[in-house]
């Protein structure tokens, strides 16, 4: 099963965890995706739950606008990226198929090793940044 989710993730999970309790999922495992916002707290409860976070370069194409909304503080930590690879869940870095941008896996790995949008704004912090080859292997 996956969720998609643009703000707060906690909802879902205090629904799966009550989920798990008491329904035997035989194996299956939870997918988000979208998980530009996700906490450190509920990263740490995907892992818990066995599950994964699927992330799109949406923000290396439209970070500029995420600013706009959310401000340049949070957009610098959207998503956690050093947190998610630090955590070791499953962490496919995806192009969302032209939902979200071009399916150009060269724009994702720019953006997660630059910290820049396609526009040239930082909308990474340089310690929420990944190397070539973390980047490549996502």
């Amino acid at each position: 099963m996956h969720v998609s989710y643009n703000e707060n993730l906690t909802p879902f999970l205090d629904a799966l965890e009550k989920v798990i309790q008491t329904t035997l999922l035989d194996g299956m495992r939870c997918s988000v995706e979208h998980a530009e916002t996700i906490t450190p707290e509920n990263i740490e409860r995907v892992k818990k739950l066995g599950g994964g976070i699927a992330l799109d370069n949406k923000m290396g194409i439209h970070g500029d606008a995420f600013v706009k909304t959310h401000r340049i503080e949070i957009a610098l930590y959207a998503p956690r990226l050093r947190d998610l690879v630090n955590s070791g869940i499953p962490l496919p870095l995806t192009t969302d198929a032209f939902h979200v941008s071009p399916a150009n896996p060269w724009l994702a790995l720019s953006w997660v090793v630059t910290g820049k949008s396609v526009s040239g704004f930082t909308v990474l912090a340089d310690d929420n940044r990944l190397a070539r080859v973390e980047g490549l292997r996502l």
